[in-house]
This record gives structure tokens, sequence and C-alpha cells, in this order.
């Protein structure tokens, strides 16, 4: 099967604060919020969310074909993907520019405070199938990126007749009801987890009945 993965490429810094936020963070104060978190774990690890899709359906044998934008420090992370099997050659580095960067902080109560620097990301919007052999295509899969990317992407997809699975994600914060309706129109499936469902339900004010009448499939994680 051919697919082609579009969504972030990002360095994630993951922190455990050994207490909890609640402690700290007064609701009588929050229109005046100054917080600092000692954190005694700090790992980084290579995400985002276009890898983490590839790198999956790689242990599933497949080899898919990841597309994104990153910046001049992506060279160890491409070699990597690559030697768990997944096609680089649609990421697009930009010299002068870093990858995406994600911070978050888990308390004890997995409460988490996360931060997202988009860097190379931002050039998502840049991002086209037009030059590519539509027949060689089985699916396109468009995962959290630029937003108007990802508008983009589905639109491309529905102008060249290429089959997409649309997965908002994160971005969903970013899109309004009429934005989630249009990157949806001829999506063959969409993909969100449980909150993020009730999200869209109340963007767009479709329920599930609704939405299986614009999309062929409904995939619900939970």
């Amino acid at each position: 099967m051919s697919v082609i993965v579009t969504g972030s490429i990002a360095t994630d810094y993951i922190m455990k604060y050994p207490g909890r936020f609640r402690e700290h963070i007064l609701i009588e104060q929050t229109g005046k919020l100054t917080v600092s978190f000692l954190v005694e774990e700090k790992q980084m690890s290579r995400g985002g969310i276009g890898p983490n899709i590839a790198y999956t359906m790689a242990l599933l044998g497949e080899r898919p074909r990841l597309m994104g934008t990153v910046g001049q420090d992506f060279a160890d992370y491409r070699q990597w993907l690559e030697l768990q099997g997944i096609d680089t050659a649609l990421v697009v580095a930009y010299e002068g520019e870093f990858a995406a960067t994600f911070n978050v902080i888990t308390d004890l109560e997995d409460n988490q405070i996360a931060s997202f620097h988009s860097g190379a990301m931002a050039r998502g919007k840049e991002l086209t199938y037009r030059s590519l052999n539509k027949a060689d295509i089985d699916y396109v899969i468009i995962s959290p990126h630029d937003p108007e990317g990802m508008m983009r992407n589905c639109a491309e997809c529905r102008e060249l007749g290429i089959r997409f699975i649309f997965d908002p994600s994160q971005q969903l914060a970013r899109l309004n009801g009429q934005e989630v309706l249009a990157a949806m129109e001829c999506a063959y499936a969409l993909t969100v987890n449980d909150y993020e469902l009730e999200v869209l339900k109340a963007k767009t004010g479709l329920d599930e009945a609704g939405i299986l009448d614009r999309v062929a499939l409904l995939v619900v994680t939970r």
C-alpha cells in the first residue's frame, strides 16, 4: 500500500514535576500568572504527529512516505526514520530554520502544561501533492501541521481525486466550524479521540450520524 503521511515533525522535550500544579496556581490570581516549576526528569525524544503515524505503519510492515517541513537540524532524525523503514524523500528541510519543538511538563496528577513552537512547520502551507503521480498514492493521511497547510492539503486531495484521511487532532483548537466542515468534505475517513469528537461536534453542530453523512469512516480513539 502506498500511503503519504503529512504532518508535524518535531523534537519533544518531556519533563516531570514531582508535585502538583494546583498547589502553586491560585485561581483568584490567574489574571496575573507567574509560575516556575523545578523539574526532576527531562527526556528528549523524536516526535511530531507525522513521524508517529509513519513509525507505527512501518511496524506493521508498510513503508509510508512522510511529508513535512523541517529545519537544518533534521539530518540525524532523517537518518533514524529511514532506518525504521520510512521514506523521507518528501520531507523538505529549510536552511536557517529549526524543526518544530514541543515542551511539556507533567505533574503527579498527570496534569500537563505544554508549549509548541512551530519553527519550520510554519512552512507547511508550501507543501503540495501536485507534482506527484496520484496513481501511485492509495491514501494520504492529513494530520496536524500548519493549519493553512492542512486546509490546502484537503483541497488538493479533493481536486486531484486522491483518497484522504483527515486527522485534525490538536489543530481543532485553531480551526473554526466552517473550516472543519470544508476539510472533511470528500474525506474518506475522519480520525479523532473522544474529547476531540465532542469539540468537533460543538464547532460544526453535527452529531455522529451527521459526520458519517460526510465521511465513509469515523475512527474515535479513547
